[in-house]
């Protein structure tokens, strides 16, 4: 398969609220939330169309193209739930950005480990040589409350966006891997067997992705992951074989768990504020309880820059 390039990241989240805002979450509650490293969360208060919208928009924007020039629309959902309604509406908002007949790509089923699979899925969309660029939209909005208040997490409202080209862009996508275990999506959460075969699947996926990228742990500049609490992002940091602080972890105080947003959120921040070097390697991982994403990128500053 040709290479393929990132660009464009750009993203959107709700309104960031302070735990200390939220009236009804007993104190008990608010410490034992902190204690996992949250300290906010963001809630839409507008539709998730004007979110998904927005983060395109800046997404087109960065890139300097224009609608005619995306020849394919991936649309990841990594929220809880959905409806044909909402689905038909992210979709007519589109028309906003002036996309008229356009090829467009679904996909859940992965929870908040879908955004390596729509980049894998956009990635494969470029061997049709009548495509070369894909537009990839990863977004997650909570329902009501109770989807807000996992049991170890607290969800956030967000979309993130970027450009997945043949010919352009500062990060080369060098390897996607996406693991779906369908027996543990069978098996109770509370079984403790569980949570370690999720762990297990985690491992493997990861030393596969790093194995097939030629990329050593040692190598790898940052890993992004999904901010469920700080107590997974340091397994996450044992399973890739670096140390805490390679993983980024600025994001889950800021912003809660974007759902599958958390990744591309903070390597776009994470680039924004640091001078990234040619060849530098980064890794992202998302982790849901029986399936594991994982992407790796290669900084080539290659075509647009993501500045």
């Amino acid at each position: 398969m040709s290479p393929s390039y990132l660009t464009g990241l750009a993203y959107k989240v709700g309104e960031i609220r302070s735990l200390d805002e939220l009236p009804d979450l007993a104190d008990q509650e608010r410490s034992a939330w902190k204690a996992r490293g949250f300290r906010s969360i963001c809630i839409n208060t507008r539709s998730l169309r004007e979110i998904c919208v927005s983060a395109a928009e800046g997404t087109l924007r960065r890139c300097a193209i224009r609608p005619s020039q995306v020849g394919a629309i991936v649309m990841a959902n990594s929220s809880a739930s959905s409806t044909l309604a909402q689905d038909t509406d992210l979709v007519a908002g589109l028309s906003s950005l002036g996309f008229g007949p356009a090829r467009i790509f679904g996909l859940g089923m992965q929870a908040c480990s879908v955004a390596s699979g729509a980049l894998q899925l956009a990635s494969c969309l470029l061997a049709d040589e009548t495509i070369k660029n894909v537009l990839v939209i990863v977004f997650g909005q909570a329902n009501d409350v109770r989807e807000r208040f996992g049991q170890a997490t607290l969800f956030s409202d967000g979309a993130v966006a970027c450009v997945v080209s043949s010919d352009r862009g500062p990060f080369e996508v060098v390897v996607n891997a996406t693991t779906t275990d369908v027996a543990l999506a069978a098996a109770s959460a509370a079984n403790p067997n569980s949570v370690a075969r999720s762990y297990r699947n985690v491992c493997s996926t990861l030393k596969s992705v790093l194995e097939r990228s030629g990329v050593s742990a040692g190598e790898i500049r940052e890993v992004f992951a999904g901010n469920t609490n700080q107590g997974s992002l340091q397994l996450i940091a044992e399973a890739a074989g670096v140390t805490l602080p390679v993983v980024y972890r600025d994001g889950l105080p800021r912003f809660g768990h974007v759902f599958a947003c958390d990744g591309l959120i903070g390597l776009h921040d994470y680039v924004d504020a640091n001078e990234a070097e040619e060849g530098d390697c980064f890794l992202l991982v998302g982790w849901s309880s029986h399936v594991v994403g994982a992407t790796v990128l290669r900084w080539v500053a290659a075509g647009t820059s993501d500045r």
